[in-house]
């Protein structure tokens, strides 16, 4: 190996060996690295050189979670729990070293005994949601594999319904007007956001699709905690809903031959708002060669700012799934220069969270889409799935998809949002 890089070495199998490798290394007069490599007794241990880290952090979780963490946990793998550090003091407080108990112990009483390695080397414990950006638009594919042809609607949009405001879930606050009230999900082809089957105890990620809600249970207190359930009705505090009967503006296909390494996410959305032009709700079918997914596991009910307490509100990994089918729902918008339109105002402040997106002032020579649109303002793209069970047959389980997710085939519909009505009144 050190060859390859322009240097040179040595093994040494014994004691002999040692002092004409030492000369040998001396006396190399090109540039480079010389390393002699020593075979040494197993049953030789070199106290001068321990093999430990002694820093602060180790040693408090290590002396605070011994009887969850695995004996045979690297220091790089207890460093990666400095993720439950949400204040960012570098310690874990008692409460953060508590959430981090919960985490592990669940892990832990798990089947698989190597999960929460797995998960830990991966990234996927401490993944919480993103919505997906697209931070300066591209000129689209070309030749494009989208097939983009215009429905029943032609392009003009439609009045779509919304329920609440994601500014609700992500304050932890439940509307006395949304505490009791349920929707039929049969009212709905398609929507997303937040909801519950029974009580606003369970609210969690939420999907509709052939007339049931999908949600993905959060009341700890039921056997079928973060498992999916489905029903004709859901409660929710924020959600995005396309009416039953509701004309697509566009049908959407992909010629998987233009792209057989697929496409990822990112640049779907940004192929897709630009030949629509416009906010919109998409839903549909989609196979993915990766599909990165994530759900909140608590539900956020209890007054207090989900950012705070991030370790609490995704105590359940997340998952990276391969050549999977599923159902989506997705909403995307492209934030406007200031001062926003009505009903991008209501767009943002309702489905993306009012100051997710900030409005930049007009720029020129931004590249050849941003510039033909006016502003250098980012795409926003929020999509929830549902995936399907092993036969392909029945729908599965309802996740957040995130960002990393690579698109096989999609058929889809979209539905230009002309205006939303508010459906929170009883």
């Amino acid at each position: 190996l050190v060859r390859a890089y322009g240097g040179d070495g040595v093994h040494v199998t014994d004691e002999s060996g040692a002092e004409a490798a030492v000369k040998q290394a001396w006396a190399r007069k090109e540039p480079g690295v010389f390393i002699i490599e020593v075979r040494t007794d197993p049953a030789l241990k070199a106290e001068y050189a321990k093999m430990k880290d002694v820093s602060p952090f180790i040693a408090q979780l290590r002396e605070a979670l011994a009887d969850v963490l695995p004996t045979d946990l690297r220091p790089s793998d207890v460093r990666k729990l400095i993720a439950f550090d949400v204040h960012g003091d570098g310690m874990l407080s008692v409460d953060e070293v508590n959430a981090a108990r919960e985490v592990l112990s669940r892990l832990r009483a798990r089947r698989d005994p190597q999960e929460l390695l797995r998960v830990l080397r991966t990234g996927q414990l401490f993944k919480s949601p993103m919505v997906t950006s697209v931070k300066s638009m591209l000129a689209p594919l070309d030749p494009s594999p989208f097939d983009v042809r215009v429905g029943a609607a032609k392009g003009e949009g439609s009045e779509l319904h919304v329920v609440g405001s994601v500014g609700h879930v992500l304050v932890g606050h439940v509307p006395s007007e949304l505490r009791v009230k349920k929707f039929a999900a049969k009212d709905y082809s398609a929507g997303f956001e937040i909801g519950a089957v029974d009580g606003t105890d369970g609210l969690g990620e939420m999907c509709i699709a052939c007339g049931e809600a999908y949600v993905r249970e959060t009341d700890r207190s039921r056997p079928d905690f973060f498992t999916t359930r489905h029903g004709p009705s859901f409660l929710s505090t924020a959600a995005i809903l396309v009416p039953a009967g509701t004309p697509a503006d566009h049908h959407v296909t992909m010629d998987r031959s233009l792209a057989p390494e697929g496409v990822s996410l990112v640049r779907t959305i940004n192929d897709l708002y630009n030949a629509v032009k416009g906010p919109f709700v998409f839903s549909g079918l989609v196979d993915w060669h990766r599909c990165d997914v994530t759900a909140i596991s608590k539900s956020p009910c209890c007054g207090e700012k989900v950012s705070d307490h991030l370790s609490a509100y995704y105590l359940q990994p997340g998952a990276v799934l391969h050549n999977v089918k599923t159902f989506v729902c997705g909403a995307v918008a492209r934030d406007e220069a200031p001062p926003r339109s009505d009903l991008m105002e209501q767009i943002f402040t309702r489905l993306f969270y009012k100051d997710l997106s900030k409005s930049a002032e007009s720029k020129e020579g931004s590249g050849e889409i941003t510039e033909k649109l006016g502003c250098d303002c980012q795409v926003q793209c929020h999509v929830h799935i549902i995936t399907y069970n092993a036969a392909g047959e029945e729908l599965a389980d309802v996740w957040h998809l995130n960002p990393e997710s690579v698109v096989k085939s999609l058929n889809i519909d979209i539905f230009k949002i002309k205006s939303l009505r508010v459906v929170d009144e009883a």
